[in-house]
């Protein structure tokens, strides 16, 4: 039993302040946080004492840290207890356990004098049941802080894409449908059925006068009816979002992310005296850079030049920008920055391989690394290859040809911003210029005989994919691989020693290990310590089930089912790889938007209190998906 004191009624109101500085009781309702607070009690620990015992009985509480550090400790395999997490201010531990009512998987100890919350498992309960914002933060607590952090981002960039003309539109010019809208007393199931056959997210509720007094939303059918298994022949008005976000017809589209981003709604009701005229979604504002996407790709299409294309290669920063500002996910602003990028790279091959006239046998561009991932972001150099067909041209023969042609079309890129590579793996370079059966030669060396320095060096070409030409000749080098690298167990297992190599930068007491790094102190690679260790263990991940996606949140989703690994913690894992990616975006932008060169290189603690808890979250996946990789292959 754990000695608690309970709180005193006069700090209630103070323990409910210093609670709303973490999520997810930031975004609970206050009649919610009375009743929890009203339950709390306070437990101390000293340093080394143990909190929670592992694989006992289910625990009677909920703890959360007020002061101090406490570590979550699992069972390794040799039977010795090892870090499994760090919980600091706010964390909240062991909600997993206390879900599906069984023992924790790990033990808890204090690593300082530590001071808990702790609330009783009942009144756990029945806040799952009544809160919709506590019970989204327990069964998705990653996403669920991802989506506060994501909102504020859309606040930090929303007025600097004000400029963009698109989004200075009014919104009476995006108004192009009748409204979808009911009457206070309909239905909830006709409302519902409504929304179905329009094909909309949101239905607006007004008065006789067609004045808005309500909106009703998908997320409110999940929440307030399905969760609770409501009473559908009930009035709307019961379950309907009250007072909700209006803008006149005259507002801009940017009034309107900026609303979006405020109050954290995706859904703003546009008026014209008072009376409803239309809804402007989330998706509409995104559409509008949708345009500008399909404008950037056709003006690459006719540009006659390389140095036409020039310009375009800052477009393509800026449009990432606006993407931004609109909330766009990381994993969206890479995928189109990657898809803009490789319409800049084949334009440049087309202008170069029309001079060259290299149009008479088969080959084919291959982007590797992050571009072959479509993970790029504003630092990006060059990393790519040939495939030519084993054909009428010896492979010399084919080369001689070849290969001056590449080199003018690394060059160029290397004129629009795509830096060249410092280790020389470019098309331009004869030992990344090869046929089909050169390539296989070469990766079957990899695969059977290759030694851990070879796999290091080697590891950037199995995320290859075709960019550019004859894309049949890829496919048939991946499937001839697939199943050789699967069947290859020592060799999967060289890939996961690699994966270790990069642990997560996390001191004992849950802090950041800062480091020098090119010149720059009190720093941490974003690439190196952050995206990296996660592409590094999807490679073996795929190729042990199979998959034959480049993307590592591919990777990691599509392993899941074959390996038999728990969906939710794949989720995890690429939840946090996006996260660590959107950092380093958002560091690249705001380096080239002050005239400074782009790295991964970034000091936490210029980050706001929630994206260092959002990271060092993101660090603790990258321990438990490395953990089990050691497990795996027993490493």
């Amino acid at each position: 039993m754990v000695p608690t004191a309970e709180i005193p009624g006069a700090l209630r109101e103070g323990t409910m302040e210093e609670l709303r500085r973490h999520a997810p009781f930031s975004a609970m309702a206050r009649e919610h946080l009375i009743e929890l607070v009203s339950r709390l009690s306070v437990a101390y620990f000293p340093a080394g004492r143990e909190i929670l015992p592992a694989q006992t009985s289910v625990p009677t509480s909920l703890f959360v840290v007020r002061r101090g550090v406490v570590e979550a400790r699992a069972t390794a395999r040799t039977g010795e207890a090892e870090p499994a997490a760090t919980l600091s201010a706010g964390e909240a531990f062991p909600i997993a356990a206390l879900i599906a009512a069984h023992a924790p998987v790990n033990a808890y100890c204090a690593v300082q004098d530590t001071f808990c919350f702790v609330l009783p498992r009942e009144t756990f309960a029945r806040l799952m049941e009544i809160s919709a914002e506590f019970r989204d933060f327990c069964t998705r607590r990653l996403a669920h802080l991802l989506e506060h952090s994501q909102a504020r981002l859309v606040a930090e960039y929303a007025s600097a894409a004000a400029a963009n003309h698109s989004l200075s539109q009014p919104l009476g010019e995006l108004v192009v449908r009748s409204p979808v809208r009911c009457g206070t007393q309909t239905r909830l199931r006709d409302a519902a059925a409504l929304m179905h056959r329009c094909q909309v997210g949101s239905i607006a509720v007004v008065d006789a006068d067609e004045r808005p007094v309500g909106i009703f939303t998908l997320r409110d059918l999940l929440d307030r009816v399905v969760a609770r298994s409501a009473d559908v022949e009930a009035p709307i008005e019961r379950f309907m979002t009250h007072a909700p976000v209006m803008l006149d017809l005259g507002h801009a589209a940017i009034d309107a992310a900026v609303a979006m981003a405020r109050h954290g709604i995706h859904h703003v009701l546009v008026t014209s005296g008072g009376r409803l005229r239309g809804v402007v979604s989330e998706k509409d504002l995104f559409a509008l850079q949708r345009l500008q996407v399909t404008r950037v790709a056709d003006t690459v299409r006719a540009a006659p030049d390389v140095d036409t294309l020039v310009p375009i290669a800052r477009d393509v920063r800026s449009l990432a920008h606006g993407l931004l500002a609109q909330g766009a996910s990381s994993e969206h602003v890479s995928r189109i920055v990657t898809a803009l990028n490789d319409r800049l790279t084949s334009r440049v091959i087309e202008q170069q391989v029309a001079a060259a006239g290299l149009s008479d046998f088969e080959w084919c561009w291959l982007a590797l690394g992050s571009e072959g991932r479509g993970e790029q972001t504003f630092a990006t150099d060059q990393d790519n290859a040939i495939i030519f067909a084993d054909s009428v041209l010896a492979p010399d023969q084919a080369r001689a040809r070849l290969l001056p042609v590449a080199g003018r079309i690394n060059h160029c890129l290397a004129h629009l911003g795509f830096t060249l590579c410092r280790g020389g793996i470019m098309a331009g370079n004869a030992r990344c210029c090869l046929s089909l059966s050169e390539w296989r030669e070469r990766f079957a060396q990899w695969v059977d005989r290759g030694d851990p320095q070879a796999l290091l060096d080697s590891a950037i070409f199995f995320d290859f994919r075709p960019l550019w030409g004859e894309a049949t000749l890829s496919q048939r080098l991946r499937d001839w691989l697939t199943p050789l690298a699967r069947s290859n167990s020592r060799f999967r297992r060289q890939l996961a020693q690699q994966a270790l190599l990069n642990a997560p930068p996390l001191g004992a007491l849950g802090d950041f290990k800062l480091s020098r790094h090119d010149g720059k102190s009190g720093v941490l690679d974003l690439k190196l310590s952050g995206t990296g260790p996660f592409v590094d263990a999807g490679r073996p991940l795929a190729l042990a089930s199979g998959v034959q996606a480049t993307a590592t949140a591919h990777r990691l989703e599509d392993s899941a089912v074959p390996l038999n690994l728990d969906s939710r913690e794949c989720e995890a894992w690429r939840e946090a790889f996006w996260f660590l990616q959107l950092l380093r975006l958002k560091h690249q932008h705001a380096q080239l938007e002050a005239g400074e060169p782009a790295d991964n290189l970034l000091d936490p603690n210029k980050l706001n209190a929630l994206d260092r808890r959002i990271w060092k979250e993101s660090f603790l996946q990258t321990r438990q998906l490395q953990r089990w990789l050691r497990l795996e292959y027993q490493l």
